[in-house]
């Protein structure tokens, strides 16, 4: 039976992690390795993460000197893992107890060509005032983005007619084969954020190939933490254009890119008479590429932002 491995970051996470522990090992896959890598938590972390593995067979706690972020916490989980695959889970989340055989399954039914299987699996994000987002995975129906389909998705939310994109690529959906993560590297740890993001990106061009499993097999306990800040992802986004720059220019939209990204960040502040006078110029630069993301994009955007603050519903991505 291939081992997997479940890795489980965890910070500042005393009040949930024995709840992701426990949905790890609830898992049916019989060959299962559970890793939790501590990221020098201050609030007691490390002891409830180590008391909830204590009793759990191949259950195995990493403890991190200085905080790293969560590119350098997966990071770490990839250098100590055992298995063929690997699957992350966050440490305030919940998974299905059937959750890494589903992947597994979908993983190994896809042609064996030699090209990296990365299998997302759809769930739902469920925000504290009981708003509930429904995360159809990449892939799961249609066709996946491959090579550059998934660049000009991620920096110009561009799409392909026949491409099924999902929720895009949260690492807390994944499954991957553990060889395919180390061979690009791993994780950007200079980013801060939209780390998987930038993963998905050079996994893609390098052959890589995505499958979603339709089941809806994992609960995100959504947070809006101080490393979700609008200009925190900023800077990300703005790391991620340049590591992207050669191919933005070539398709003349490197400062544009830029700019738009910075006009986001305007608006998620709530810096409004900003982020439409930055409107105004990408207009003015761009008019029919401006105006097809704003479709694209705006209207569930806002409606999103309403439910989050005012209410819960439930809204398909």
């Amino acid at each position: 039976m291939t081992r997997v491995t479940v890795g489980i970051t965890c910070y500042n996470a005393r009040d949930t992690i024995t709840r992701a522990v426990a949905s790890a090992a609830a898992q049916v896959w019989p060959d299962l390795e559970i890793l939790v890598v501590d990221d020098a938590s201050s609030d007691g972390s490390t002891q409830a993460a180590a008391a909830a593995l204590a009793t759990v067979p191949g259950g195995r706690l990493i403890v991190r000197p200085a905080n790293g972020g969560v590119a350098a916490a997966r990071n770490t989980l990839l250098a100590e893992a055992s298995g063929r695959y690997i699957a992350f889970f966050d440490d305030d989340d919940e998974s299905a107890p059937d959750r890494l055989a589903t992947q597994v399954a979908r993983i190994e039914a896809q042609p064996q060509d030699g090209s990296a299987v990365l299998c997302f699996v759809s769930g739902a994000r469920r925000y504290p005032n009981g708003y509930e987002v429904q995360a159809d995975a990449i892939g799961s129906r249609g066709r996946a983005p491959s090579g550059e389909e998934m660049l000009a998705y991620a920096l110009l939310n561009e799409r392909a007619p026949d491409v099924f994109y999902g929720a895009g690529v949260p690492s807390c959906a994944l499954m991957a084969p553990v060889d395919a993560l180390r061979a690009v590297g791993g994780y950007d740890e200079t980013l801060g954020r939209a780390e998987d993001v930038d993963l998905a990106i050079r996994l893609a061009l390098a052959g890589a190939r995505f499958a979603g499993c339709p089941e809806r097999l994992y609960l995100q306990h959504a947070t809006l933490g101080t490393d979700k800040t609008p200009s925190r992802n900023l800077a990300a986004e703005l790391r991620l254009i340049e590591k992207n720059r050669a191919w933005l220019t070539q398709r003349g939209l490197y400062r544009y890119t830029q700019d738009w990204f910075r006009f986001r960040a305007a608006w998620f502040a709530r810096r409004r008479v900003e982020a439409l006078g930055r409107a105004a110029l990408l207009f003015a630069a761009r008019p029919a590429l401006t105006a097809r993301r704003l479709r694209q994009s705006g209207p569930a955007r806002i409606a999103h932002e309403r439910a989050m603050r005012y209410g819960p519903g439930v809204v398909a991505t």
